[in-house]
């Protein structure tokens, strides 16, 4: 009987194995390979501190059916982050490309605590059906010099520009400025002028704008834009809103020029191409070109600039013209600056230094609070009041002195000498086993209900918002802070929208962290849309602050010409948005002209006066003075003081003083304070919500606050200096640059 159903049973032992082991054996078969930083593999990535970063991971092998979730943990010196995304998986052979954006915080030296790992662990799970299927621990790649000018080659050629690095511009990267750097830290900050271009993997481009924060500019050469994604396109040009340089080089294909991601965005409508005319080149950069160079030839759009070379009427466009979009500048080249015919060409390197000093260096109120917000507890008293105000009178409203201590004191008279007097008194001394717990319970309940009371039971984000770019534009950097208040210790899914489009990919991050290293938040962030905040632990009457960059259609533009006059200039603004813009103001550097309040459709023109409307052309910058909120007894500021002026009011105060104290605190604190040159701006402030806050998928309400910040056209008519602050061309060209002394990149 037993030699009958053995073979049997050997056989179903066999299929079984068959069945459910070897699908687990191949589950466990897929590999993870990783990109981290810009570059063309892992041996050749880098990336910056204190900045998003791309990572890429790469799925391969043999694959098992089911839904499959991505987990990057990064645990640091001060927090554990959790970045997850959902990807879906087939039986058979896999080749999936998950990309993510990872905050890689700055780690200031001087206050780790002894025993900090030296960098922080990165770890990449692949879940499936709940399941850990495989797992990997990145090594990170080199990180360059915090001051180092880095550019992104999108190129068909795969040497990209690695030949720029040869010299060393002396180029820094955006924020900083050389004037910056005073007697002590002069030496640190020279040697960190040097330039890295960097090529990469396309499909390791990001598809959120703020990975390309480490960029400096970036080179759209003849790489076929069908070749990128719609997300990709779109992060590339919610970059370069949010103040990026993209640089785009013409060539014979008028096709690509002709794309509807180049269309929009480009300086010039292209018409035809021809021969390319060198005299201009020649005659600043002093050196021959190579012959059978073409030009694109067109007509530059309304708000396009020539910055060298201009528009001749047989309709060549300029040699190089650029347009603002946002907050930063596309630039177009009529010839191909990347081809190779060029590389020896004697001034090919002083033309790429004035081609890359083309972007925006103006401080950014966004950059300045950013970094506020980042090394909150470090240094920033004033970023402190900032998140105080944030959070609202009720999470930091506590009882008076006077009621505090009535409280105690009869809660002591009534448990101690009251109660033991009546128990005497009525010769029940053993019930004061039930009178003092009863005492205690009643007492518990007071102090409770005097907390609920000044506390309050409802779930409120408060937010605080910089819209910044240039005139007469509708696309808008936006920077918005968010503190969410809780009466109640709970765990919530957060979403942080943008009001006018909520699929808007921009992700948040936790700021103002507490400086108690023994504490470690942890957050995850969903970078599946809509982008969440998972399980977010907010203690009883508690806050959590976060950040989020985003691009703003301001449904109308702040219009402002500006024209040279006597010792100064000339302001026409044009309020078209539909906002009431309120206290507003122009900034040169410190010098403020009040404006007042403009209504939707008003017009001011300021005529200069010989001594406040003076063009800010010199020093360094990384603060701004805003004028300080309008007069308390004006009825409408009395109706809206208890909403959001004393967030206003904290953000004035951080605005003007954070780069100051950084710098007086630490000498050598450039690399994390914002900077820039001389601010020429136009403010103002409206209070419509602009930042949508969803918490377990209903809307919070709160106090919205929003600054407006408009950067001025350089006069009309203005003197060469004034015209040379958005055109390197005007300026002289470096004849010598050093040779740099830096690895290839490309070699490593």
């Amino acid at each position: 009987m037993v030699g009958q159903w053995l073979p049997i049973l050997l056989w179903r032992a066999l299929l079984f194995s068959v069945l459910v082991l070897l699908p687990a054996g191949r589950a466990q078969s897929i590999q993870i390979d990783a990109l981290l930083g810009f570059g063309s593999s892992p041996e050749s990535a880098f990336y910056r501190a204190g900045c998003w970063t791309p990572l890429t991971i790469y799925l391969s092998g043999e694959g098992i059916r089911g839904v499959g979730q991505v987990q990057v943990v990064v645990r640091d010196w001060q927090t554990v982050t959790r970045y997850v995304r959902r990807v879906s998986l087939q039986e058979g052979p896999i080749n999936e490309t998950v990309r993510f954006s990872i905050l890689m915080r700055a780690r200031p030296a001087y206050y780790l605590p002894p025993g900090t790992p030296s960098a922080p662990d990165i770890r990449v799970t692949l879940l499936v059906n709940g399941q850990k299927k495989a797992e990997e621990t990145l090594v990170l790649p080199e990180e360059v010099p915090p001051t180092a000018f880095n550019v992104l080659a999108l190129t068909g050629n795969p040497d990209g520009l690695f030949f720029l690095q040869r010299k060393n511009p002396g180029l820094l990267h955006r924020g900083y400025v050389a004037e910056q750097a005073d007697a002590r830290v002069a030496g640190p900050l020279a040697a960190g002028t040097v330039l890295y271009t960097h090529a990469t993997d396309l499909r390791a481009l990001p598809e959120f704008a703020q990975a390309y924060e480490m960029m400096d500019a970036v080179v759209l050469g003849d790489l076929p834009l069908q070749r990128l994604t719609p997300a990709q396109l779109r992060a590339l040009e919610d970059y370069v809103v949010d103040g990026g340089l993209l640089i785009v080089t013409g060539n014979d294909n008028m096709a690509r020029l002709q794309h509807s991601f180049l269309a929009r965005i480009l300086p010039i409508i292209p018409t035809g191409f021809g021969p390319l005319d060198p005299s201009v080149l020649v005659a600043r950069y002093r050196g021959p070109l190579p012959r059978n160079l073409g030009a694109v030839r067109g007509r530059l759009k309304p708000g396009g600039q020539a910055l060298l070379g201009q528009a001749a009427q047989t309709g060549t466009l300029p040699l190089v013209s650029a347009r603002d979009h946002g907050n930063g500048t596309v630039v177009f080249t009529s010839f191909d600056t990347t081809a190779l015919e060029l590389r020896g060409w004697s001034g090919v390197y002083s033309f790429w230094r004035d081609l890359l000093s083309a972007g925006r260096n103006t401080v950014s109120p966004r950059r300045v609070l950013q970094q506020a917000a980042r090394m909150h507890g470090f240094a920033f008293a004033d970023a402190v009041a900032l998140a105080d105000a944030l959070a609202g009178e009720r999470a930091s409203r506590i009882p008076s002195l006077w009621t505090l201590s009535a409280f105690i004191g009869l809660y002591i008279l009534l448990l101690v000498p009251v109660s033991y007097l009546l128990l005497k008194r009525w010769d029940r001394r053993e019930l004061a086993w039930i009178t003092a717990p009863l005492l205690i319970l009643a007492f518990t309940g007071v102090a409770y209900a005097i907390g609920h009371t000044l506390k309050g039971s409802a779930l409120t984000a408060n937010r605080l918002t910089i819209l910044e770019g240039a005139t007469d534009t509708e696309q808008l950097a936006g920077y918005a802070q968010v503190t969410l208040y809780s009466p109640a210790r709970a765990t919530h899914d957060v979403v942080l929208r943008n009001a006018r489009f909520p699929e808007a990919p921009f992700l948040p991050h936790e700021i103002y962290l507490s400086s108690d290293l023994t504490s470690t938040p942890e957050l995850t962030l969903d970078q599946d849309i809509p982008i969440t905040l998972r399980q977010v632990r907010v203690r009883q009457w508690d806050t959590r602050s976060f950040e989020m960059p985003f691009v703003f259609p301001l449904e109308g533009t702040v219009a402002v010409q500006t024209e040279s006059a006597r010792n100064g200039y000339r302001a026409t603004i044009v309020n078209r948005t539909p906002y009431l813009l309120r206290d507003c103001a122009l900034l040169n550097g410190d010098r403020v002209i009040t404006i007042g309040d403009l209504a939707p459709g008003a017009r001011r023109t300021l005529d200069n006066d010989g001594r406040k409307m003076r063009w800010q052309t010199e020093g360094s910058w990384n603060f701004l003075s805003l004028p300080s909120p309008g007069t308390p007894g004006d009825a409408a500021h009395v109706r809206d003081a208890p909403a959001w002026r004393p967030i206003q009011s904290a953000l004035i105060r951080t605005l003007a003083t954070t780069g100051k104290s950084w710098r007086n605190v630490y000498p050598a604190g450039y690399a994390y304070a914002a900077s820039g040159s001389a601010p020429n701006v136009f403010i103002g402030w409206f209070t419509d919500p602009v930042v949508e806050v969803q918490v377990d998928g209903r809307t919070v309400e709160g106090d919205p606050i929003n600054l407006l910040v408009v950067h001025l056209p350089v006069p009309a008519r203005a003197p060469m200096k004034l015209q040379a602050i958005r055109n390197p061309f005007l300026r002289p060209p470096a004849r010598q640059l050093e040779d740099a002394i830096l690895p290839e990149v490309g070699s490593r």
